[in-house]
Order: C-alpha cells, then structure tokens, then sequence
C-alpha cells in the first residue's frame, strides 16, 4: 500500500488542525515533493522530530523547522519566551507526536506510533528510517520555514 493524495490531505488537515489547537493562524502549504534520497538538499531544518510508525502502515514522519518557530509556539502555549533549549526540545517532540497521534483518525487505530526523537542541528545526510516513496509537505506558520516528511507504506 502506497501514501495516497487522499492520504497527504489528512496530514496537511492534522498539521493545520495542530496549529489552529494551540491559537496560532494556519500554516500555509507549499507543494509536495517526493523525496529524492540522492539529491543534493536534504530537507532539513535546526529541529528535527521523528515518530516512527507500525502495524497497519510502516514507516515515519518527521516535522522539522527552525528555532524560531518553535519558540512562537512555545509563546503561545507557556505565554512567554522559551528559556531553555530543553524546552524548545521538548515541544518539537510534542509537536510531531501530536500530529501523528491525530493521524490515526484518518489511518485506523492500527497506526501505531513511537516515542518522539528529536535531532538537533542539521545532519549532511538524511538518515531518518522512512518508507518509500517519500514526501515533504513545505509549509510556512507565522513566517517561519518547515517541512512535514512522511514515508509510509
């Protein structure tokens, strides 16, 4: 089974969804790609947060984005300024969890998610376990850059 368009909308509703939770405006999205492992750009940002998927479906998703971002968010939730990089952390994490944990109303509840991981700083290579094909959603929030990558099978 493939990642359907039917499915890429799903996830474009379960990150616009997150951002309007939380009161923040609505992500703009750009187009999706399909990831070329051997292309020279990796689509990477500062914060990475992956969740890996099994049982009904296989594979992962990654949200990734700058600091920025994540500290607007973090402004909205605490009601001021992340003072440490743990926190930072911690809501990329929550993030990219909460978007897939939303993602099981469109793939069933045999869609079963891991514990977030989060990377910091931007890898040469891109090295996160994702099924093919691959897609990176571009989306913009409150002028800031990021990427939804999602490989499923």
């Amino acid at each position: 089974m493939r990642i359907t368009a039917e499915d890429v909308t799903a996830l474009l509703d379960c990150i616009r969804a997150y951002f309007t939770s939380i009161g923040g405006q609505k992500p703009e999205f750009g187009v999706p790609y399909s990831l070329d492992a051997r292309q020279q750009r990796h689509p990477l940002y500062t914060y990475s947060g992956h969740i890996g998927i099994s049982g009904s479906h296989r594979g992962g998703m990654v949200i990734t984005c700058d600091k920025d971002l994540i500290s607007g968010l973090l402004q909205l939730v605490l009601g001021g300024p992340a003072v440490a990089e743990e926190d930072i952390i911690h809501m990329i994490a929550e993030m990219v969890n909460t978007i897939a944990g939303n993602a099981r109303v469109h793939f069933g509840s045999g869609f079963d998610i891991s514990v977030p991981t989060v990377v910091v700083g931007e890898p040469e290579e891109f090295k996160f376990v994702l099924a093919e094909p691959t897609f990176v959603i571009p989306f913009t929030w409150s002028g800031h850059r990021a990427n939804a990558i999602i490989g499923l099978t």
